[in-house]
């Protein structure tokens, strides 16, 4: 009797021993739209994104949010164009790009992240692809899409949020390059994926592509951003 008793009295002090608290985390993240940080070799030269960074230099372009920027804990923009040196353009209407050291452009502005599947990052082809890659990796901006995370299908987008979820993510953000350009509201497919997003688990969803701006849905108390519009355009 007496060690029950003594086992009770232990179990009730242990009970009133307060649970330590986590305080809670707050976090600030900017995310913006299309930025092509380069030019169409059709375009007028003297009034083109690469005239002014020849004139003014890679810390021009962010000069008025890069307070914003800085102060934030990640920044995310769609990198829409390519770093390269190829000569080998695609067949299409336009097609942007700027040389390699124009990544630091991002990087005097605070920008950390970058969104790489869109619709001009194959510009000049694959060789402009990697080179673009290469070249946004050497200025340490951390950049994603296509098979490194590529969000196109309905298995795809629940595969890719499965994985980063296991490898352990406890905020998820899912960037879109969709919609049709000039658009003004949503279609009927990106408010499907938007939708399956967050009900596989994201916390936020934004979307850029028709140089727009779409609105912004609540949804199961989440944001969907549907389209950014363009940011930083030299296009």
């Amino acid at each position: 009797a007496s060690a029950k008793s003594q086992d009770e009295t232990s179990a009730s002090d242990a009970d009133l021993t307060p649970t330590p608290t986590m305080a809670p985390v707050s976090l600030t993240v900017s995310v913006v739209g299309d930025c092509t940080l380069g030019t169409d070799e059709n375009f007028d030269y003297d009034t083109s994104l690469n005239a002014y960074y020849e004139n003014y230099g890679a810390d021009y372009f962010f000069s008025n949010v890069k307070s914003i920027f800085s102060a934030d804990d990640l920044t995310i923009a769609n990198f829409e164009g390519t770093l390269t040196d190829s000569e080998d353009r695609e067949d299409k209407e336009y097609a942007f790009k700027a040389p390699a050291e124009y990544a630091g452009i991002l990087t005097s502005g605070s920008v950390e992240a970058v969104n790489t599947a869109n619709n001009h990052s194959h510009d000049y082809g694959n060789q402009g692809y990697e080179d673009t890659i290469s070249a946004l990796d050497s200025a340490g901006i951390l950049n994603f899409g296509y098979d490194k995370t590529h969000l196109e299908r309905k298995e795809q987008l629940k595969q890719n949020i499965a994985k980063v979820k296991a490898e352990g993510a406890q905020i998820t953000i899912v960037i879109f390059h969709w919609g049709n350009e000039k658009e003004e509201v949503p279609d009927s497919n990106q408010t499907t994926l938007a939708h399956l997003a967050i009900d596989e688990g994201a916390d936020l969803v934004c979307g850029h592509h028709p140089h727009v701006l779409q609105g912004i849905e609540e949804y199961k108390g989440k944001n969907i951003v549907y389209s950014l519009g363009n940011f930083c355009f030299g296009g």
